[in-house]
């Protein structure tokens, strides 16, 4: 009975998206952390039943390749959010802002990466404008989809439009989850650097906690300082202090930007795809 999702290739392949975690109707996948905090999938044996489906659907694979380059047209189109309001809250123009409030005021659904109460990143399933906030601006760290590909399946199944937000890999992964195009579903993906360690991101966030002696409650990887743009890192804190961090001065951006801590899979990633 085999271990890893492909024997054909290493580990360091994987993208970490899920979706063989999602297919597997035996419930033998579990996406686990390594030392440095991506997760990867690990096959419980005892219950495989060696159907081959997290094969079928796995991004890596040489026969997906080929389909996830083929299987839409290429279509460039330039924007920016008009409300000054709206771009100073976001990392960059602010159109994922618009697309999400636009989708929920048409009844339907949104995907994308919150922060949880431990500033874990992970994708979470959004009904209201209400709850749009938290996943404004850019996670520069790994997420965790959770079970989020089986509710989106449920929500376009009930004819629900849904709106995804992810990395390119991650869009891939849902894209051979579903097994067939959604004229419902939206995705939208970004110009990806790669994701840098979850383990180092929790790391520097402990050395701020005790460097100024206080609980960091919430993160910005990118907070706007002015109309122009001009960004920087910064978190609020227990105690409702705010903490300006210069990007370039920490141990976590310097890191990331010279792609030590960036997910070895970045080096040989082939899924910077055009989407729908």
């Amino acid at each position: 009975m085999k271990t890893f999702i492909y024997e054909n290739k290493p580990t360091e392949y994987c993208y970490g998206c899920g979706a063989c975690k999602e297919i597997c109707h035996a419930k033998a996948i579990t996406m686990v952390a390594d030392k440095e905090g991506f997760l990867y999938p690990q096959i419980n044996s005892a219950i495989c039943t060696n159907c081959g489906l997290c094969e079928k659907i796995c991004p890596t694979q040489e026969e997906n390749i080929y389909k996830l380059f083929h299987s839409c047209p290429q279509h460039v189109n330039a924007a920016w959010n008009k409300n000054l309001a709206d771009r100073l809250e976001s990392t960059s123009g602010g159109i994922f802002f618009l697309l999400a409030n636009q989708c929920i005021n048409d009844g339907g659904v949104v995907y994308g990466v919150a922060l949880d109460e431990e500033l874990h990143a992970k994708h979470v399933r959004i009904s209201s404008q209400q709850e749009l906030y938290c996943l404004r601006g850019s996670k520069y760290v790994q997420s965790d989809t959770q079970e989020t590909f089986q509710q989106i399946k449920q929500d376009l199944l009930s004819g629900t439009y849904v709106l995804y937000s992810g990395t390119p890999c991650q869009i891939a992964g849902l894209r051979l989850f579903l097994r067939k195009d959604y004229e419902e579903l939206i995705t939208i993906d970004l110009v990806c650097h790669g994701v840098p360690s979850p383990y180092i991101f929790k790391e520097h966030i402990h050395y701020i906690e005790k460097k100024e002696k206080d609980k960091i409650t919430d993160f910005k990887f990118r907070a706007k300082k002015n109309p122009v743009g001009e960004v920087t890192p910064n978190t609020s804190s227990e105690n409702a202090n705010q903490y300006i961090i210069i990007g370039e001065q920490t141990i976590f951006a310097t890191l990331s930007n010279k792609d030590i801590s960036i997910e070895n899979h970045v080096l040989h990633a082939i899924s910077r795809l055009p989407n729908v």
